[in-house]
């Protein structure tokens, strides 16, 4: 994983505000590293915000070379 990947991101792991009409795609920005591991911030394709993700929340859809 890294960044320009695209991603299907799990709804569950969505805020609410993200999941009302919008696509559930998104592109990795950067990787970002917590207590609790590795994570990533991502950005919705559909949204001007960023979120951040677990690894486990989304699955690659396409990986940038």
């Amino acid at each position: 994983m890294k960044p320009g990947d695209l991603v299907q991101v799990d709804r569950v792991a969505l805020p609410s505000f993200v999941t009302e009409n919008r696509s559930d795609l998104a592109v990795i920005i950067k990787p970002h590293y917590s207590s609790v591991g590795v994570e990533y911030v991502l950005k919705p394709l559909d949204s001007g915000g960023q979120i951040v993700c677990s690894p486990c929340d989304f699955k690659i859809i396409s990986a940038s070379k």
